[in-house]
């Protein structure tokens, strides 16, 4: 995200491109992210990196900023990067899938450690950080945690269909 943001405030900052001066700082304050620095504000409208352009463009209408057919374009390859979202999608489904298998307050617990949709100031977003952090709520609570269960939960698997859903989805 801060890579399509670096490039979106050249973009702006290009003279050759005919956007208003100060438009990108505008941007930075309606969207929550600092437009030095370019550190995204957790309670600001950027969650995912899908919503980069869509966030822009409404700022744009918004403000009335016109913007011929070429810059319009620009901005809107910028702000939709082509990135493989394919760890973050693995571990939604996977999150989804255990979250089928649970009960109670194991749910509840397991709910409030990996909340659904992933963006980018979960912790568990990559498949690294999942499974450590999956391996904790294990170790955390085995006593709940019975044989029919845990084969349950053994049997889980994220299939390529799986991730191709969710890809097709988000």
């Amino acid at each position: 995200m801060e890579q399509s943001l670096s490039q979106l405030q050249k973009f702006c900052e290009d003279k050759n491109n005919n956007v208003p001066e100060g438009t990108f700082k505008k941007f930075a304050d309606a969207a929550g992210f600092t437009h030095d620095t370019l550190v995204i504000d957790p309670d600001g409208k950027l969650k995912i990196i899908d919503d980069l352009y869509l966030v822009w463009k409404k700022f744009i209408e918004k403000e009335g900023i016109p913007l011929g057919e070429t810059s319009a374009g620009h901005a809107e390859r910028i702000l939709t990067p082509s990135y493989n979202p394919t760890e973050r999608v693995m571990v939604t489904v996977a999150i989804a899938k255990i979250r089928k298998e649970l009960k109670g307050s194991l749910k509840a617990d397991f709910d409030a450690q990996f909340p659904l949709p992933l963006t980018i100031f979960s912790s568990h977003q990559d498949l690294i950080n999942f499974r450590d952090e999956w391996n904790q709520f294990l170790i955390d609570h085995a006593a709940e945690i019975n044989e029919p269960l845990a084969k349950k939960l053994d049997s889980v698997i994220v299939t390529n269909g799986d991730i191709q859903k969710e890809l097709l989805k988000s």
